[in-house]
């Protein structure tokens, strides 16, 4: 039974790693299927900020006020935090982390060589 189970495993991880043709088209298939029900919720979201600030101006300008300040805090922590360069550039090839002792060449035995004399009984 445990092979059954290993076997499963590691023919799911050889099926998942293969290149499928078409698999490009997946993530573009989801944003086509997922944009308008993002566009719904942004138009019902609007809609539901606008009711808000008609019924209670005062409200509509704190959740402004405090809007604009958590995005003022993100640009900061942006600025403070940069993200890193995308791609291979950003790469850099590593220093010389070896030691010296790591360097010299292997033990290759004592340079004399042994004579071997074959005994007969």
């Amino acid at each position: 039974m445990f092979f059954l189970v290993r076997s499963a495993f590691w023919l799911g991880l050889v099926y998942s790693s293969i290149d499928w043709p078409g698999e490009g088209r997946l993530a573009d298939d989801i944003r086509d299927a997922a944009r308008p029900a993002a566009a719904q919720a942004l138009e019902a979201s609007t809609r539901k900020i606008e009711k808000t600030c008609v019924a209670n101006p005062a409200a509509c300008i704190e959740g402004v006020a405090r809007i604009n300040k958590l995005a003022g805090d993100a640009v900061d922590a942006a600025k403070s935090h940069p993200a890193p360069p995308r791609g291979l550039q950003s790469l850099k090839a590593p220093v010389d982390t070896l030691a010296p002792g790591d360097l010299a060449p292997s033990w290759r035995g004592s340079a004399k060589p042994r004579t071997v004399t074959a005994s007969h009984p």
